[in-house]
């Protein structure tokens, strides 16, 4: 199976970054952090969203929505670290416990099964679908992950699989 780069080089130029990041902000600003704003946080990623949205809306030759994303994430991570006492659901806390690691190492299969799927019923997939298919490939993530959470979690079944 032959992927293309950015399956390949996924984990080190997309995630890593991130994760280091968020290391970073932990380790060494979150009391510098106590100075910014919530509201300032907010806006900015705002912002971040704009700019991303209007490079698909606008359908620009020059896809620069990953400029939204470069701006939108970091505020959303330090809307996170600097709020750490606010409550979330119980599924999204479950989600994000149990589930994040199984989700982001699936979540390239599972988007791709989606694909040939989609392709085995015959919709186009440069309409309409086009938009769904990544929420199509969190909610089959979500559920594949959680399947796999399961099994790791029953000790029985653990003992089978291993």
């Amino acid at each position: 199976m032959d992927l293309n780069w950015s399956y390949q080089i996924n984990f080190i130029l997309r995630a890593l970054p991130w994760f280091m990041f968020g290391y970073l902000v932990k380790e060494k600003y979150e009391v510098k952090l106590d100075k910014v704003n919530n509201l300032t946080l907010f806006g900015v990623a705002i912002l971040g969203w704009c700019i991303a949205l209007s490079a698909i809306l606008l359908k620009c030759k020059i896809e620069y929505q990953y400029l939204g994303i470069l701006i939108a994430s970091p505020a959303l991570f330090l809307i996170g670290v600097k709020n750490p006492d606010v409550k979330i659901s119980k599924t999204v806390e479950y989600i994000g416990d149990k589930l994040s690691l199984f989700i982001y190492i699936l979540h390239p299969l599972v988007s791709t099964a989606v694909s040939f799927t989609v392709m085995l019923i015959g919709i186009n997939k440069e309409g309409i679908y086009s938009y769904f298919h990544p929420i199509l490939t969190l909610i089959a993530s979500i559920i594949v992950a959680t399947v796999f959470e399961l099994i790791f979690r029953n000790k029985k079944l653990s003992k089978i699989i291993y």
